[in-house]
């Protein structure tokens, strides 16, 4: 299985979920580098925690809307990066805190929402409130519907003890909405096979040509 090249300094690095190969896959941006693999075979990246189709690294990072809109996850290590533009931005070292400009965290019924994964116009979220009966919770939510309403709307809620569980599920719901698409919405790939069947078995449907017919055309 192809392994990806090590990331390189000042490249903001965004692993592909999406299957590779379909239409739009990520934002066009001068002087990016788009990786895909060869084999529409997701690999584990992140130690573990993301499947990707493939990768790319752009000079500069991306908005949080273009990860949601092309389903990109962000390499952890652009963290570091980020740090340091940081710097440039906040008033003061105690505010450093890998959210530029203070952003708050996102929170959900008292959930302080840890990781996500992005399929589609879907998002997935894992959060965490030790206070809670149940502290761990996953949720779902319709970015698109979110987006005309202005506000996020969590729902479909799933809660556990054993933190453990609640990251399997959150990869389970998401994998589970990539096999929907998947199947809803053939990859390009899928389609040029698909038609390569097609015309293989009309040929091999097709009538044989009559000898007299074949010498006349001769």
């Amino acid at each position: 299985m192809e392994e990806f090249a090590q990331q390189q300094p000042d490249r903001y690095r965004y692993y592909i979920t999406n299957e590779a190969l379909q239409k739009g896959t990520c934002p066009h941006m001068e002087d990016m580098k788009l990786v895909q693999i060869k084999e529409i075979t997701p690999i584990l990246v992140e130690n573990g925690s993301v499947k990707a189709f493939g990768y790319v690294e752009y000079p500069r990072p991306l908005t949080r809307e273009q990860e949601q809109e092309y389903a990109l996850t962000p390499s952890a290590e652009n963290a570091n990066y980020l740090r340091a533009a940081e710097l440039s931005t906040e008033q003061n070292a105690n505010m450093i805190d890998e959210i530029p400009n203070n952003e708050p965290p996102r929170v959900n019924q008292g959930y302080t929402i840890l990781e996500s994964e992005t399929v589609g116009h879907m998002e997935y979220v894992l959060a965490e409130n030790q206070n809670a009966p149940q502290p761990y919770a996953t949720w779902a939510r319709n970015m698109k519907n979110d987006e005309e309403r202005g506000e996020e709307n969590f729902f479909w809620g799933h809660y556990f003890c054993d933190p453990d569980a609640a990251v399997k599920d959150l990869h389970a719901r998401a994998d589970d909405q990539r096999e929907y698409l998947r199947e809803s919405r053939p990859s390009l790939l899928d389609r040029l096979r698909q038609d390569q069947k097609e015309a293989a078995r009309s040929f091999q449907e097709a009538p044989a040509m009559d000898p007299v017919k074949r010498g006349l055309e001769r």
